[in-house]
C-alpha cells in the first residue's frame, strides 16, 4: 500500500510541477532542462522505495534515463500549440509508462500483460490529448 501511495504522489507532484514549468513559457531548452533536472529525483526516490537497500548504480541509471526521456518530451512539446496543462499531462503519461514498467520490473513481476496495460493506458491518454490539442489558434 506504501508503494502505491508512493507512486501516486510521485505522478501527482510531477503534473504539479511540469505544468508550471509549461505555464512560465520559458524557451524551448529550459522547459527540457528544468523537467529532467526535477524529474531526476522524484524518479530516484521511487525507483529505489520498491526494495528500499543500498542505492546502487542501476537504479540511478534508470532515474537518469527516465529524466533524459522527459527532458526530451518536453523540449519537443514546447512546441506543441497546447495548454500548459495537456503538455503536462503528457509528460506525465510518459512518465507514467516507464515508471511503472520499471517498478514491475524491480519487483520481478514484470510480464507481458503489464507492459500491454501500461501501454494502453499510456497511448489511450496520449491521444486523448492529441484530439484535445488545439492546431488552428
Amino acid at each position: 500500500a506504501a508503494s502505491t501511495a508512493n507512486f501516486i504522489y510521485t505522478i501527482f507532484s510531477l503534473i504539479l510541477i511540469v505544468s508550471i514549468v509549461f505555464s512560465l513559457n520559458l524557451p524551448f531548452y529550459w522547459n527540457g532542462l528544468i523537467v529532467a533536472v526535477v524529474s531526476f529525483p522524484l524518479s530516484l526516490q521511487s525507483l529505489w522505495s520498491i526494495k528500499m537497500e543500498k542505492l546502487d548504480s542501476q537504479i540511478v541509471v534508470y532515474s537518469f534515463v527516465i529524466s533524459l526521456i522527459l527532458g526530451e518530451s518536453a523540449l519537443a512539446l514546447s512546441f506543441w500549440p497546447q495548454a500548459a496543462l495537456l503538455s503536462s499531462l503528457y509528460v506525465n503519461s510518459i512518465y507514467y509508462i516507464f515508471l511503472g514498467v520499471l517498478s514491475e520490473y524491480l519487483r520481478d513481476r514484470l510480464r507481458k500483460k503489464v507492459i500491454l496495460e501500461y501501454s494502453q493506458i499510456g497511448a489511450g491518454l496520449m491521444l486523448i490529448i492529441f484530439f484535445l490539442t488545439n492546431f488552428f489558434n
